[in-house]
């Protein structure tokens, strides 16, 4: 049976929190800051995502 995108998330999320060695809680700040480490790894040159991709990217999902 194929999981959801959702249980799939939840499931990253669970495992992120409680086994990395900081157990870190996943909230806001932490999110955003893993979007922007994302995007930079993507695009660490700058040459793909405008400034207006970033920008729509951070409002939807940051």
């Amino acid at each position: 049976m194929a999981a959801s995108r959702e249980t799939v998330a939840m499931s990253v999320g669970r495992l992120l929190e409680e086994g990395h060695y900081t157990r870190q809680r996943l909230n806001e700040e932490v999110s955003k800051k893993f979007l922007q480490t994302y995007l930079e790894m993507l695009d660490f040159s700058h040459l793909f995502f405008t400034q207006k991709d970033v920008d729509e990217l951070n409002a939807k999902y940051g």
